[in-house]
Parts: C-alpha cells; sequence; structure tokens
C-alpha cells in the first residue's frame, strides 16, 4: 500500500478551506513527520489560527500518523536541510528508496529535490484531481474547492481542474 507522506503546505492548503476531511476521504495512508508536525504548531503560535484543524485532525484522528526518522535517514536529512525546510527535508529523508511512499508538497524547492531524488511527488492538485477522479465530487466541486484555496493565496498552476484531466479540451 502507497505511503503518503504530506507537508505542511498540503495541510495548509486544506486546513484553510476546511477540507481536511477531504485528504481522510482521499488518501488511505497518510504520515507526516515531526518536523512537519512542529511547522503546524509553529503556524498556529503565529495567529494561523486555521491550522488548529490540522493539529486536531493529527490528534485525534487515526488517518494521520507521525512517523520519525530511522536512524539511516538522519544523513540525508541533515544535508536536505542546507537546499529545503526541516518539514521538506525531513519528508524527503523518510521517502528515499522507498518505492511505496509518495510525498505530497506545494513546495517548488521540496518538489524539485523530491523529483531530482527519483521520489513521485504531488502536491494539493492530487488530491483534488484524485477525488474527481474517483468520482468523490464532480468536477464543479473540484473547482469551486480549487478557488477557495486561489482566493487563500495558493499560487495553482491552472485555472480549472480540466486543464489538467483533459488537457486537449483546454484551448490552444
Amino acid at each position: 500500500m502507497t505511503e503518503f507522506i504530506l507537508d505542511n503546505t498540503v495541510f495548509s492548503n486544506y486546513s484553510s478551506v476546511a477540507q481536511l476531511n477531504l485528504i481522510r476521504r482521499v488518501l488511505k495512508n497518510v504520515s507526516i513527520t515531526p518536523q512537519v508536525l512542529d511547522e503546524v504548531i509553529k503556524a498556529v503560535e503565529a495567529g494561523h489560527t486555521f491550522q488548529l484543524r490540522t493539529l486536531k485532525a493529527i490528534e485525534k484522528a487515526s488517518w494521520v500518523h507521525v512517523v520519525s526518522l530511522y536512524p539511516e535517514m538522519i544523513i540525508a536529512y541533515t544535508e536536505l536541510t542546507r537546499k529545503a525546510g526541516r518539514g521538506e527535508a525531513s519528508s524527503i529523508a523518510y521517502c528515499l528508496g522507498k518505492k511505496n511512499r509518495f510525498f505530497l508538497t506545494d513546495d517548488k524547492r521540496a518538489r524539485k529535490i523530491a523529483t531530482q531524488n527519483e521520489i513521485k511527488v504531488g502536491g494539493s492538485l492530487t488530491i483534488l484531481l484524485r477525488a474527481v477522479e474517483g468520482r468523490i465530487f464532480g468536477m464543479d466541486e473540484g473547482n469551486r474547492i480549487l478557488s477557495d484555496f486561489i482566493k487563500k493565496g495558493y499560487r495553482s498552476p491552472i485555472a480549472n481542474l480540466g486543464e489538467a484531466l483533459h488537457p486537449a479540451d483546454s484551448g490552444p
């Protein structure tokens, strides 16, 4: 079974629009590192109160697992912190060399590092697209959530999910 390792950027997007439950509905095996949990806590402390939803999901929900780095991951993590934040670095280190792990982040630099290390990578859009493809809801609802993300500051590479699901239909 694929283990989905989430960065705080993904949790932040879904938390900001009160859609954390969608992550649970789409992804069956969700994990975060303690460093990502620390980022969530710091966000709450900095006044991002919507992140309290994320903390509650982590604290009370059995669908979010906090996983620690194994000793053999520590050197990679330490080296990665020179290139990425602690949450991203720990997530990438946790995924290294594991074919059944999929890293979800919206951090451009972290995505590049993960791709260079042959880690499967996606982001907030991946979850929305899977929800539409899996018929959890229709394209209209998916686009409404995407629009809500954008209103909250998410810099989407697309304006409409149809651009990713049906690229040939989205124009020249």
